[in-house]
């Protein structure tokens, strides 16, 4: 056997390798594949979107597919599985933790609905038939496919691949990934993949493990999200929020408005929800005031995590979920009927960025209320109808086909961030003993000042290791 074929290759594909959406790196080795993740590309038109993905699965082979590992179930990190599961002679198995698997089946599900949806409103628009990357059944094959694993347990693969996750504090079920592989002269190489990295800074966030570090590698993998300077926040910002979201939801309420905190269905909710709990639950003047989970997605998750948490983690979902304030509603027809209401209410509804779902019709609707409030629990990209309301310098904002003046008041809460921010990153380099770290997952600037502070502190510390920026035409070798 050649040298060449005894080489570890590293490829990263998908728009993270330069930017923060369609995660996935595939591995070569001993003439086996491995993909670690495969999310789909958003943050895009619908066509650009489309089209990115297609480009994506079409790169991924699966006769020689061995094993694909999924860190945990947000959209950007494994929303195109199911399209490669549906590739004729897909045999591999997916691995990722027992929450992971649990949650993707109500993510992905939701996913190929939006798919269909997506590809009949473009066949409309090109005038020809438009295909959905995957349906509802290839949801099920993914499921089937998935295998649930412990952290911290030594998985075998082959006899020269195994791995092991490692506790991540990103979200519900996330974990981090280490890649053991053996080659023929019995020379072990380890990668380390990050995945999202969760924030340290507030250490109370419910439903999440505290982080692992993986400090000797020989390939290290992080991403780079906050990469930029800007993008950091202390515990005392966290607590003036908490304090400031408080009183401005008291004042809409007390003028009898409504509040609506746009969330994504998972994680975002359930967090902003015990949130609530803890800030009003023994508050005599906020009486019976109801609390809607207005999302049929975000209340089939919530459920989810009755069926999946343990231990002081289900009693607190238990507690907060049966506080008599708290109202679960999938219909769109309670939808309607808050809207119509005249009463004072806090509605939790997807999606985040208010560029679909029901927070949609909501935001239409107290747009133009000098009454009502809209509080941002989480970042929203400038584009996005989210981002167009938090703008200081527009007006109006046009969301969907209509236009709507911003006469109700407007907040946007960054400490709510579920990625760690630059110093934690900064943190996490310094600590590894490592040949090469790539920055990934990541907007090109954030990117960038992450190397130049990271090259920095390496220095100052009498380290030489090698750090770079993932890209499209990145290969490495090792």
């Amino acid at each position: 056997m050649s040298k060449i074929d005894n080489d570890i290759k590293v490829e990263f594909l998908g728009n993270s390798a330069i930017d923060v959406t369609g995660s996935c790196i595939r591995i070569t080795f001993l003439g086996k594949t491995y993909l670690i993740e495969c999310g789909s590309v958003q943050g895009y038109t619908l066509d650009k979107c489309y089209t990115l993905n297609k480009e994506l699965v079409s790169q991924i082979k699966v006769d020689n597919l061995e094993a694909i590992w999924v860190m945990h179930c947000h959209q950007d990190h494994e929303g195109n599985l199911p399209a490669i599961v549906k590739k004729v002679g897909f045999h591999s198995k997916i691995y990722c933790t027992y929450e992971t698997k649990k949650l993707s089946q109500l993510l992905l599900l939701d996913s190929a609905y939006i798919h269909e949806k997506d590809a009949t409103y473009l066949s409309k628009k090109k005038k020809g038939k438009v295909s959905p990357l995957y349906r509802e059944e290839d949801v099920i094959d993914c499921y089937n496919a998935m295998e649930s694993c412990d952290r911290d347990k030594i998985y075998k693969i082959n006899n020269n691949v195994s791995f092991k996750l490692l506790k991540n504090n990103h979200c519900l079920g996330a974990s981090q990934l280490e890649l053991y592989f053996r080659k023929p002269n019995n020379v072990i190489k380890k990668i380390t993949y990050t995945s999202d990295l969760g924030s340290n800074i507030r250490n109370d966030k419910p439903f999440v493990s505290s982080i692992e570090y993986s400090t000797k590698n020989n390939l290290f993998i992080i991403e780079g999200t906050y990469g930029l300077k800007n993008r950091s926040y202390s515990k005392k910002d966290v607590k003036n929020e908490r304090y400031d979201l408080k009183e401005n939801i008291k004042t809409v309420i007390n003028r009898k408005g409504k509040v609506l905190l746009p969330c994504f269905s998972f994680s975002r909710t359930q967090e902003v929800l015990v949130d609530l709990y803890n800030m009003f639950h023994d508050d005599i003047n906020f009486g019976n005031t109801p609390i809607y989970i207005d999302s049929k997605l975000s209340v089939e998750i919530t459920a989810c995590y009755h069926e999946i948490l343990k231990d002081e983690n289900l009693d607190l979902i238990n507690k907060v979920t049966q506080w008599k304030n708290v109202h679960m509603n999938k219909s769109i027809k309670g939808t309607f009927a808050n809207l119509n209401s005249d009463e004072p209410a806090i509605l939790l509804s997807s999606q985040g960025f208010i560029s679909a779902g029901r927070s949609q019709l909501y935001a239409k609707n107290f747009l133009p209320n000098e009454k009502d409030g809209i509080f941002f629990v989480g970042y929203c990209p400038e584009n996005s109808a989210g981002g167009r309301i938090i703008n200081p310098k527009t007006k109006t904002v046009k969301i969907d086909t209509g236009t709507y003046h911003k006469k109700c008041m407007i907040k946007a809460y960054k400490t709510y961030s579920s990625h760690a921010q630059h110093d934690e990153l900064l943190k996490y380099i310094k600590m590894v003993n490592t040949d090469k770290i790539i920055v990934h997952h990541s907007s090109k600037e954030a990117k960038q000042e992450l190397i130049q502070e990271a090259k920095k502190a390496l220095q100052e510390i009498n380290k030489t290791t090698q750090i770079m920026g993932s890209s499209k035409h990145l290969e490495l070798k090792l």
